[in-house]
C-alpha cells in the first residue's frame, strides 16, 4: 500500500485509474452475459442481430477503458519512477565528497541502474 500513496503524493490520477478499471471489468462481465444469451438464442433459433451491434459497443467499451487505464497507469509508475531517480540522485549530490571519491565508480554506477531498474520492474 505504500505505492499507492507515492502514487498519490505525485498527483497520479487513482480515482479516474480505478473507475476505468471497474468499468472495464464490468464491460468484460457484460459481453460475457452477451454471449451466454446469444447462445442461448441460437439454441432456440431465435437469434436477433440487436446481439451484434450490443457485443460491438460493449468490445469497444472495454477496449476503450481497459487501455485507458493501462496507459494512465504506466504515465503515473514513470513520472513516480522518475521522481525517486531524481531524489536518488539528490541524495547523492548531497553526500560527503570524501564517501564518493572512495568509492568505486563502477560499483556505484552498477547499483544505481540495477536499483532504478528494479524499481521500474
Amino acid at each position: 500500500m505504500k505505492i499507492l500513496k507515492y502514487l498519490e503524493e505525485y498527483d497520479a490520477p487513482i480515482t479516474q485509474i480505478g473507475f476505468m478499471t471497474a468499468l472495464s471489468g464490468l464491460a468484460n462481465a457484460a459481453i460475457l452475459a452477451i454471449i451466454n444469451s446469444a447462445a442461448d438464442m441460437i439454441s432456440n433459433n431465435d437469434l436477433q442481430t440487436q446481439y451484434g451491434l450490443l457485443y460491438l459497443t460493449t468490445f469497444a467499451l472495454y477496449v476503450y477503458t481497459q487501455r485507458f487505464a493501462l496507459s494512465q497507469t504506466v504515465i503515473a509508475v514513470e513520472k513516480f519512477i522518475r521522481k525517486v531517480r531524481v531524489r536518488i540522485a539528490d541524495k547523492i549530490r548531497s553526500a560527503e565528497l570524501h564517501f564518493i571519491e572512495n568509492s568505486e565508480r563502477g560499483d556505484m554506477y552498477t547499483r544505481l541502474t540495477q536499483d532504478s531498474n528494479l524499481i521500474s520492474q
